[in-house]
């Protein structure tokens, strides 16, 4: 009994995903991120990049909510702009203004990313207009 119980646990992640994420993200979705996931760049460039030099910063910004929402949405534009990806900018960047706007935990992370070199270059998607 006391083995079938820690065999059963070591499952309860998988099942707390198979119940939870086909509430966050549409087959779709969830099929692009298996995708990105077997990319080195950018999933686990930035996710490795963030760990080696970010920690402190990332725990910050994956336990308050607000940042929490804007990474969400910005890995949404991804997943949804996985084949255009020179629309990504633009979706991650609403993203930034409307749930990352005087965010904290959200600037410290980007601030250490981008010091750390864990953020690659967006492609160009016409020209500046926000300068």
């Amino acid at each position: 009994p006391a083995m079938f119980k820690s065999s059963y646990l070591q499952y309860l992640p998988l099942i707390l995903s198979l119940v939870v994420l086909p509430l966050m993200y549409t087959p779709l979705q969830m099929w692009r991120q298996v995708q990105i996931a077997s990319r080195w760049s950018p999933f686990w460039h930035t996710n490795t990049c963030i760990a080696s030099n970010c920690l402190t910063a990332g725990t910050k910004c994956f336990t308050e909510v607000g940042c929490i929402k804007t990474v969400g949405c910005i890995n949404t534009c991804m997943l949804d702009n996985l084949h255009n990806w020179d629309k990504v900018a633009a979706c991650a960047y609403l993203c930034e203004m409307t749930y990352g706007y005087e965010n904290e935990a959200f600037t410290d992370m980007m601030g250490c990313m981008l010091d750390s070199g864990c953020l690659e270059q967006y492609p160009q998607d016409g020209p500046c207009i926000g300068s």
